[in-house]
Formats: C-alpha cells, sequence, structure tokens
C-alpha cells in the first residue's frame, strides 16, 4: 500500500513515453514480417524455378541425344511440352535454340496468362549434346499465390500490430485508472477500518469494563492459570473477601495455592489436577481451602483447559465458588436424615414410602421384617413383584387395592384402615400425604402390628361373653341370644309356631355337697366336664352358658316340636348320670332340668318360667325335667307368700320351738333331738 502512489507516477510516466515506441513497434510488425516474408518466399520460388529447368533440360537432352537429326533440322518438335510432365500448374517452360530464340512454341497455362502472374520467377538450365551448348530450358514460377498470401499476412500483421500498440499504449493507462480506483477504495477501506477501529476499541474497552465489573461482581472466584509453570495469571476480586488473601500474593507468589488446600484434601485435588491435564476435558471438584482467618472454606471448582491454534493446551481457566453454607446445609441434613433414619428403624411400625404414581421409594426394615419380603425383591426394586408377594399374604386382597385406589385418587386425604393376613396377623395402615411446596408428591405408610393387641381385644370380648372357668357363654352373652331369638319368632309369626325355640335350665344336685366334701378344685373340674358333655349334646346352631355357680342354661333354636326339648333334656340327663374321672376319682351328679317355650316376649320372663320349672323338677325328685306350665307359677306365688309369712312369724315371736328324741329301734336308747318349729 506504501508503495502504490509510486506505481501510479511509474505507470503515468510509461504512457506518456510509449506512444512513438507503439507507433514503431506497430509498424515494423505490419510492413516488416510480409516484406520478409515476400522476400524469402520469392527466392524460394527462383529456387524451384531453376530446379524445374534443370529437370526439363535433363530430358530434352537425352532426347536430343538419342535423334540429334531431329533436335537439329525440328528443335520445334521439342518445344511442345506434355502437360504431364509440369509438376505445377503455375509454372511457364520456354525451350530456347543455341542463338537463344525459341523454338517453336512454348508451355504456358492459362494461369500464367492472367495479370498477377506477368511477373515470374525464371530459372534457366543449359542443354548440352557432345559437350556443346546446342540450347537452354528457362521456367517460370507465377507469384500470384505468393502476392496474396503476403497480403493476407499483411492484414494479420497489421491487426496485431494494432492490437498489440493498442496494448501496450492503453495498458498503462489502465493500470494508472485501475491504480488510482484501487486507491480510492483502500483510502475509502483505511478511512472505514480507522472509523470501525475506533468503534471495536470503544465498544472492546466498554466490553471489557463491563466483563471486568461483571466478573469482580459476580460471588464466584474467576481464575485462569499456565499450565506450564501451574501459576495464577488473573484472579478476581472476590478472592479477597471470600479467603481474605491480597490478589498479588496469588499472582507472584509459586505455589502459593497449592498450600492453602486443606491437607486431607490435597492427596484427591492433586490427583486429580494429573487427570485433568492428562486428559484435558472439564472437571468439578468440592475441595477445603485454609482462609487467612484461620476458617476452612469449602469451594466447588470448576476448570477447563484453553487450547491455541495447534490444539496445545497452553491455559486453564475456572470459577470457585464458596458453598461452606450448603456444606453446613448438607451436614445438617444428614443429621436430620440420620436422626429421621435412626428414629424410623427403632419404631415398632413398618414405615415404607411411595411416590404418587404408587412406587416404592423408601422403606425401613421392621416393613420388610413384618411383611416377609424376601430380600431379592427389595434389593431389585421390582414394584410389581412386592405388590404380588403382599397381595399374596392378605385375606382380602381385592379391599386392599381398593383402599390404595381411594388413596391415589385423594391424593391429599388422609387415610386408616385395618387388614388381616392369611396366619391371623392383623394389621392397621395410616396413611398420610407427603407435600412439597404445598403439591402431595406421595405418601407415607405407617403399619403397626396389631395383632397382640386384637388378641387381647378379642379375649377380652369373649371374657366379657363367657365363663371364665368353663368357657361357655355367660348371662349376658345368652340374654343376648335369647332376645335375637324372641325377634326372630316375632318376625316369623309368633306365637303362631312358625318358628319355636326352648330354654333350658339346669342346676345340679348335690352339687355343693361334692364341692365342699372333694374340694373347689374337684368342683371346679367337675364344672368343665359337665360343660363339655353339655356341649356335646346339643346340635349345631344350639347354645349352652353357665349363669353362675352350678346353673346351666341352653337355647334350642329353630325347634319344630316341644317334644325335641324334652329329648335333648333327656339326652343330657342320660350323659350326665355317666361317672366322670376327676384325677383318678370318680365322681356321680345329676341335674334338675326346667322347660320353657318360646310363649313370651320377654328373656327374662322365659328365664324365670325355665327356673321356676326346674325346681318344680327337684320337688318331684333329682335328676328329672319339667316343662313350664301356668299352674307353676302360681304354686311359686304360694310359696313365696309362705316364706314372707314365715319371716314375718319371726319378726312377731309367733314361732314355738318343740324338741323330739330320736330313739335308736336297737338299743332302745335316745340317739339324739330334732327340733321342730311350729
Amino acid at each position: 500500500m506504501k508503495n502504490l502512489p509510486k506505481t501510479i507516477g511509474l505507470a503515468r510516466r510509461l504512457a506518456d513515453r510509449l506512444l512513438p515506441l507503439t507507433l514503431v513497434i506497430g509498424f515494423l510488425i505490419s510492413v516488416g514480417f510480409p516484406a520478409a516474408y515476400y522476400v524469402l518466399e520469392c527466392s524460394a520460388l527462383q529456387r524451384t524455378a531453376t530446379i524445374y529447368a534443370t529437370q526439363m533440360a535433363e530430358t530434352l537432352q537425352g532426347s536430343a541425344l538419342e535423334t540429334p537429326t531431329l533436335w537439329k533440322n525440328q528443335p520445334q518438335e521439342y518445344s511442345q511440352v506434355p502437360a504431364d510432365w509440369l509438376p505445377e500448374e503455375l509454372v511457364n517452360i520456354e525451350v530456347l535454340d543455341a542463338t537463344g530464340q525459341p523454338a517453336g512454341h512454348n508451355h504456358k497455362t492459362q494461369e500464367m496468362q492472367a495479370w498477377g502472374n506477368r511477373f515470374v520467377f525464371k530459372g534457366p538450365a543449359a542443354i548440352a549434346a557432345n559437350r556443346r551448348k546446342i540450347g537452354k530450358v528457362q521456367a517460370g514460377m507465377s507469384h500470384r499465390q505468393l502476392l496474396e498470401t503476403t497480403f493476407i499476412l499483411l492484414l494479420v500483421c497489421t491487426t496485431i500490430a494494432a492490437s498489440l500498440a493498442a496494448l501496450i499504449y492503453f495498458f498503462p493507462i489502465k493500470i494508472v485508472r485501475g491504480a488510482e480506483a484501487q486507491l480510492q477504495k483502500m483510502i475509502e477501506a483505511v478511512q472505514a477500518s480507522s472509523n470501525e477501529s475506533d468503534r471495536l476499541a470503544s465498544c472492546a474497552q466498554a466490553s471489557e469494563q463491563r466483563f471486568r465489573n461483571l466478573v469482580h461482581g459476580l460471588d464466584v472466584i474467576v481464575w485462569e492459570g499456565d499450565l506450564k509453570t501451574f501459576t495464577f495469571t488473573f484472579v478476581s476480586q472476590r478472592v479477597e473477601e471470600i479467603l481474605g488473601y491480597p490478589i498479588q500474593r496469588w499472582l507472584t507468589e509459586p505455589g502459593f495455592f497449592l498450600n492453602l488446600v486443606y491437607p486431607e484434601d490435597h492427596e484427591q485435588f492433586q490427583a486429580l489436577c494429573r487427570e485433568f491435564i492428562q486428559e484435558g476435558r472439564a472437571y468439578s471438584l468440592e475441595y477445603r481451602i485454609t482462609a487467612a482467618d484461620g476458617r476452612l472454606v469449602w469451594v466447588c471448582d470448576t476448570f477447563y483447559v484453553v487450547r491455541d491454534h495447534t490444539d496445545q493446551v497452553t491455559q486453564f481457566r475456572g470459577v470457585m465458588v464458596d458453598i461452606t453454607d450448603r456444606k453446613q446445609a448438607e451436614s445438617e441434613l444428614q443429621r436430620s436424615l440420620s436422626l429421621l433414619r435412626a428414629t424410623i428403624e427403632s419404631t415398632a411400625d413398618g414405615i415404607l414410602a411411595v411416590d404418587d404414581l404408587g412406587k416404592i421409594v423408601s422403606f425401613n426394615q421392621k416393613f420388610a421384617q413384618m411383611w416377609q419380603i424376601p430380600e431379592p425383591i427389595l434389593t431389585a426394586q421390582d414394584d410389581g413383584q412386592a405388590w404380588a408377594f403382599i397381595l399374596d399374604q392378605l385375606k382380602d386382597p381385592e379391599g386392599f387395592l381398593t383402599k390404595i385406589q381411594e388413596l391415589h385418587s385423594q391424593p391429599d386425604a388422609e387415610g386408616y384402615d385395618i387388614f388381616e393376613f392369611k396366619d391371623g396377623r392383623v394389621f392397621e395402615r395410616y396413611s398420610l400425604p407427603q407435600r412439597l411446596g404445598g403439591e402431595s408428591i406421595g405418601r407415607v405408610l405407617s403399619f403397626p402390628d396389631i395383632t397382640e393387641r386384637k388378641v387381647a381385644e378379642e379375649q377380652l370380648r369373649h371374657d366379657a361373653c363367657h365363663d371364665a372357668l368353663t368357657g361357655l357363654p355367660n348371662r349376658a352373652f345368652f340374654i343376648n341370644c335369647l332376645e335375637r331369638a324372641i325377634g326372630r319368632s316375632q318376625r316369623q309369626g309368633g306365637n303362631s309356631g312358625s318358628y319355636l325355640f326352648a330354654v333350658l335350665f339346669l342346676d345340679l344336685d348335690r352339687f355343693k355337697v361334692i364341692n365342699d366334701s372333694l374340694g373347689h378344685l374337684i368342683g371346679d373340674q367337675l364344672l368343665i366336664a359337665i360343660a363339655r358333655r353339655l356341649e356335646a349334646c346339643l346340635r349345631p346352631g344350639d347354645l349352652v352358658a353357665r349363669l353362675g355357680g352350678d346353673e346351666f342354661t341352653i337355647l334350642l333354636e329353630n325347634i319344630t316340636d316341644p317334644n325335641e326339648a324334652t329329648l335333648v333334656a333327656e339326652q343330657i340327663q342320660g350323659s350326665l348320670a355317666l361317672p366322670f374321672d376327676l384325677d383318678g376319682q370318680e365322681v356321680f351328679t345329676t341335674a334338675s332340668i326346667g322347660i320353657s317355650l318360646s310363649d313370651t316376649s320377654e328373656p327374662g320372663d322365659l328365664l324365670r318360667d325355665a327356673d321356676t320349672a326346674m325346681y318344680r323338677a327337684k320337688k318331684y325328685g333329682k335328676a328329672h325335667y319339667e316343662v313350664f306350665v301356668q299352674g307353676m307359677h302360681q304354686d311359686v306365688l304360694v310359696a313365696l307368700e309362705l316364706k314372707n309369712d314365715l319371716r314375718r312369724a319371726i319378726d312377731r315371736q309367733e314361732l314355738q320351738v318343740y324338741y323330739q328324741p330320736i330313739v335308736s329301734l336297737q338299743t332302745n336308747q335316745i340317739t339324739g333331738l330334732e327340733a321342730l318349729l311350729r
């Protein structure tokens, strides 16, 4: 660009001086080349004519030697040269005698008569015979073709000379104009480039300032280092606020940074750096740095390599983020999770967490133990197999699935239910939604094992309704069943006979004597044995209960005839008549039985009537049974009135005591006294 003005000046001077030179060169090319060609071609035609004349002279000389008389007397005969002797059409042959006069007429083609061929190039040749010249031959060549060729060459050379002259003359001018135009464009480009450079420089400065403000304003440490010397070439100002060391130390002290890495993290950091240099890919590492005030600062350092145009690693850059607060939060979270995990594992309940799709997320070991799920299924995290294994253990898997579907359709609802296993275990299930940001993301299910509690509750309910000694239903249970029987009887026609039932009231005979003489243990064993025999005498669906002491009641439901009740009473008495073997000791007992039929709507009245009938049976002797009739109730009232009168007589002192001796008939001696109250 600096030599362009000199080039333009040189081109201008050359254009001024090339005009004369251009004319000379054009003249030489347009005239000189055709003239030289014409001279050279004329010489060639002269030589060709001479060759033709010589060939003809040799031919005529041979003929003259063969016929010398003919040549001497009639030389004109030789002048008739056949046309096929001539090698070319544009050839003129003249035969002359020794005096130089034409011998006869000569050969001339029509072409040779044309104006353009009047001037010929002649080549003479002598004709000799016996070493004496007897004539000569002249051959002439037409120069018409030469003139035409020369003229064409003149036109061509003139055209070439004009073109070359114009090229020589106008080329420097074109160069000058092109160079001037190029110079103008370059000047404009330089001006535009200068303006653009100023603008880019201004933008670059502004961008650099924005970048510096951005980098220094970030709450991170931005750094750049030289890979060969392993020293920092740039560190952002935040390093002073986060770690407390001045930037100058980072940039000037070799190995300064490595000494800040916490000793426990030093080995891991160096190993990762070596791997980073070998592989040349981006890495992220969390480690601790000792701050200027002695604090341990956790940083997350993300760095990558910078390559030059030869793909060689020259620098590495990175960003350090202070993650101390995050690490402390993670540590607190780990403590909380550890406490939560320990709490969950220490609880006696099975804990299961599922996501919003019902997939298992977490569980404690108690859950796996309670549900007896094999370890491979849990390890494989196969929800399908786990749920199939769970459902296979339940009595009502369909109900369990229905409850699951209800909870799934109501993600924010709490749930509680109880389900039973095929092996008798009973679990409760408490379900609470797991929320995150107010949105349900799953559920936490707690499974307390309430098998023992259910067993205890069932035992309490059983004990509340059953006799503790014999295991038979007690009075309350019997009254409840009796009320249901009365209800069925009323619904099916009352006393019309469509539904009949009977109540049997049993009282053991002489049980007090057995209990007092053989002891309460034998008495209890006797009551248990009697309970078993009574159960064996009943039909399925009938009920035997112990009211207390030595009293038992039996409810016979859905009998077809009152005689069925008497048949059962006879069967019972026959069974009780057999001896009882209690600890190797035979015990005999009987029972008095009262029977009342379903002719009243009150359970108490039925029991009272059966009890009345039982006392009537005892009155007529042991091991009897009686069916209650209305007259028995009147007898009871009379007996009750008699008892009341006797009590009043005692209070009024209306009774007198009489002693009557008891005399032995064998000895006639008084053996005792009998007191009579009148």
